[in-house]
């Protein structure tokens, strides 16, 4: 467990750490269209939430789950039913937007080494490729809108700052970690 945002202790790298005041720069989300896929729990949830209350329209991209649904429209968000390892959802829910906040993905059991391979191509479409094909589609919108922001959420774990307990692996550890360099790809 951390305690400190120190990176020689643990901590945030120091990269992710904004320097100077003026990298904390305020954003108005008045008017602006965001996306917040897997935004019908947790993290995507509060997310979802705190762009609605800052001016979004914010859409919640996530199963076709009834709680998903109920959750959205009581955070101010409208709610898609969309699986984003399909491209032509992705491309649904990314092509009109101003922020996307890539923040589906998961894993389910047997982990690594006892999953089959099929189980991997599963959990590296939706934890990494769903987030590069939505970056795609969002891009094209963003630069016809003259801008916008993309926000890609990952585990600790992917991030590497998890200590493995045993050797056995998530499926969904490959995918953040991936998906962590994705804007440096993209960019």
């Amino acid at each position: 467990m951390w305690t400190t945002l120190d990176p020689s202790r643990g901590g945030l790298p120091a990269s992710y750490i904004p320097r100077t005041r003026e990298q904390h720069r305020v954003v108005k989300l008045e008017g602006k269209n965001a996306v917040v896929t897997g935004g019908g729990a947790g993290i995507g949830e509060a997310i979802a939430a705190r762009l609605a209350r800052e001016g979004a329209a914010v859409v919640s991209s996530t199963s076709t789950r009834r709680r998903d649904r109920r959750v959205a429209e009581e955070n101010g968000a409208a709610f898609v039913a969309a699986d984003v390892t399909r491209d032509e959802d992705a491309e649904a829910i990314a092509s009109d937007v101003d922020v996307l906040v890539n923040n589906a993905g998961g894993y389910t059991d047997p982990v690594f080494p006892d999953a089959p391979l099929e189980h991997w191509g599963r959990a590296l479409d939706l934890n990494l490729r769903s987030a590069m094909v939505a970056t795609h589609f969002a891009v094209r919108a963003m630069e016809q809108r003259g801008g916008g922001a993309i926000v890609n959420i990952a585990s600790t774990a992917g991030l590497g700052f998890a200590p493995a307990p045993e050797p056995r692996v998530r499926s969904h550890e490959s995918g953040p970690d991936a998906a962590d360099g994705v804007p440096r790809i993209a960019g």
